[in-house]
């Protein structure tokens, strides 16, 4: 009978170390494991989701090459942002409205040989006449995207006008 309390308590020392020291580690290692798993399945979503935005650009744009030659007619050759800002001085001046400052960024390839300018520019002036300023940069020729616009009040009435822009150019 002692023989067999002494056996039974020695199998639950050594139920309760292995516990201890292999199971309930291994366990944490799995739990580990695991939520690492999780977080990169999230990462490879985002990417797919990424990659699927610019497959979908791509696709977009057209295969034939004479629809091609009329949107690479919008997108010079090269960045030309000389051009961009008499441009842009020459439409403030027309719709009344003080052209502050300009910044410019050579981007990568937006897709296949047309590469971005980014273009950051701020102006000052009436709300009206800045419509007018976003109405005839969309009926320039050359593609110009605004993507953020940002609007100061001042006391005075007018304002000022911080704009995010994209512009495209050839790049081979």
């Amino acid at each position: 009978m002692k023989k067999t309390r002494i056996f039974t308590l020695f199998l639950l020392l050594v139920i309760v170390a292995l516990w201890v020291f292999y199971i309930r580690p291994v366990q944490t290692k799995i739990d580990s494991l695991t939520a690492q798993r999780d977080e990169r399945q999230k990462e490879i979503q985002e990417l797919e989701k990424q990659a699927q935005e610019l497959e979908a650009l791509k696709i977009s744009f057209p295969e034939d090459k004479a629809s091609r030659q009329l949107i690479l007619a919008q997108v010079p050759a090269q960045s030309e942002q000389d051009r961009i800002v008499r441009l842009f001085d020459t439409l403030a001046s027309r719709f009344h409205i003080t052209f502050q400052d300009m910044n410019f960024t050579l981007g990568e390839d937006f897709i296949e040989g047309v590469a971005i300018l980014s273009i950051s520019s701020s102006f000052q002036g009436s709300f009206s006449d800045l419509l007018a300023f976003l109405k005839a940069l969309e009926e320039e020729h050359r593609i110009i995207r605004v993507k953020t616009m940002q609007i100061e009040r001042h006391d005075d009435g007018s304002s000022t006008f911080h704009l995010r822009m994209e512009s495209y150019y050839q790049s081979s």
